[in-house]
């Protein structure tokens, strides 16, 4: 009898032990799948999802509710999803996984991994993707961008990263799908000549982007394969195609800000399909001077006031007997001052 009173005081305890564990905080989930052999945890404390397992990573999981089965996106899933960390043994990220987890700051990456998809757009707050220091054969992490090894491919610039100015590698020959679709603080893009490949939504509408330099001629610009989308352009079947913005249509359905953005060459300006040639009228003292740029095919221009001159103003003025000293206030924006001396009183 008290052997059997002794365990069931053991399996109490154990019951109480249990019970005591932060379930809430940890949740594994079998109702969503992201692979075969792909398993998932979600960290509610920190709002953290970590994928382990082999294979690819994608996302198997549907709405039937909806009038065409669609994907039950992650963001939907886990909302408030912030952190994501892949475990090694994961080989592929396939689609846009992460689409729209607009509370994502950060990603981490395996030494497994060969293969990726645009799977961050839409992740307006992500601020750095991190990879293995063992992934040396596929993929490089710089700055918390994303590059193949070679750093001929960027892949994804973190849409919430915070500079304001970005320079591409020169040996980058491709812009890939959404990299630079989502940009939240980027102002100025530098694209270097070797770049000859700018995927569907490589440099979308939906960022921040004022001013894209090009380390080259207007010719080579032109030359450049610019994706863009036949469906919003009512062209017919088919997601995408290449043109050289040259002259063809007046926006980039797909690469928009190419469109909207003015990019500066060594030989002239592009804004879409214009080439435009810049004149400037030099301010002086009395009248505003102008910037501008034209194109030389059609009417479009861009005219940019540029302010007159003030008049330098004299403070003071000392006499000697063969010289004076005059003092004035600088005035901006000329290269030098004249000072006219007469000795008559008139």
């Amino acid at each position: 009898m008290k052997k059997f009173l002794s365990v069931i005081l053991s399996i109490l305890m154990i019951i109480t032990t249990i019970g005591v564990l932060p379930v809430d905080s940890l949740a594994i989930s079998g109702n969503y799948s992201f692979g075969d052999t792909v398993y998932h945890y979600y960290d509610y404390s920190t709002d953290t999802l970590t994928f382990s397992g082999k294979g690819e990573l994608v996302n198997q999981n549907y709405d039937y509710n909806a009038d065409d089965p669609i994907y039950t996106h992650i963001s939907k899933i886990y909302p408030t999803l912030k952190k994501v960390v892949i475990k090694s043994g994961i080989t592929e990220i396939s689609g846009e996984l992460f689409y729209a987890c607009k509370h994502l700051e950060y990603v981490s990456l395996p030494d497994t991994l060969y293969s990726i998809g645009p799977a961050f757009c839409g992740c307006t707050s992500l601020k750095k993707i991190s990879l293995s220091s063992k992934n040396k054969s596929f993929f490089c992490s710089d700055k918390g961008v994303l590059y193949n090894k070679d750093k001929t491919i960027i892949y994804a610039y973190p849409a919430s990263a915070p500079a304001e100015k970005y320079t591409l590698y020169k040996t980058v020959t491709l812009i890939s799908q959404y990299a630079f679709n989502d940009c939240q603080n980027l102002k100025e893009l530098t694209i270097p000549k070797s770049v000859k490949q700018i995927e569907l939504y490589g440099i979308g509408d939906d960022n921040s982007l004022k001013k894209i330099n090009y380390n080259s001629t207007v010719s080579d610009w032109r030359a450049i394969k610019v994706a863009y989308d036949y469906i919003e352009m009512d062209e017919g079947e088919g997601d995408d195609d290449y043109y050289d913005c040259n002259h063809s249509y007046e926006y980039c359905y797909g690469n928009n800000k190419l469109a909207s953005v003015l990019t500066y060459c060594s030989d002239g300006y592009v804004l879409g399909k214009h080439r435009l040639y810049e004149s400037i009228s030099e301010p002086t003292f009395y009248h505003d001077g102008e910037n501008l740029k034209y194109c030389r095919i059609c009417d479009y221009y861009i005219s940019t006031v540029i302010p007159k001159l003030k008049s330098p103003s004299l403070s003071s003025v000392t006499k000697g007997k063969k010289s004076f000293v005059a003092k004035w206030k600088s005035v901006s924006g000329i290269d030098g001052y004249q000072i006219q001396y007469s000795r008559s009183k008139s």
